[in-house]
């Protein structure tokens, strides 16, 4: 997928793609790990999303967006089509930027 954004603002979490695309319902299993692992109120995280198959391996680009375009049947989409996510940034963390 490229770079994502996650934002944790008092512990609502939004998920952005590299062109500012909302994608948070399209993740709610990414939303549910940066809520239980980012433990800070307020933290902009820079990562990427990755759709991965039953074997853990990394499924092609295109698998990713199909979940990208799913506006019904998330959950389904979601156990059909897994996404790991791997952070590589914190940007802000708590009111400081970490440029």
């Amino acid at each position: 997928m490229g770079p994502n954004t996650g934002h944790k603002d008092n512990g609502e979490v939004a998920i952005f793609t590299r062109r500012l695309v909302d994608a948070t319902t399209s993740l709610p299993e990414i939303v549910k790990v940066i809520q239980e692992n980012v433990h800070a109120k307020n933290a902009l995280v820079e990562g990427e999303v990755v759709a991965v198959g039953r074997n853990g391996k990394p499924l092609p680009f295109q698998d990713l967006m199909r979940r990208f375009r799913r506006k019904t049947n998330i959950e389904g989409t979601a156990k059909s089509i897994p996404v790991r996510l791997n952070l590589f940034d914190i940007l802000y963390l708590d009111g400081k930027p970490l440029f």
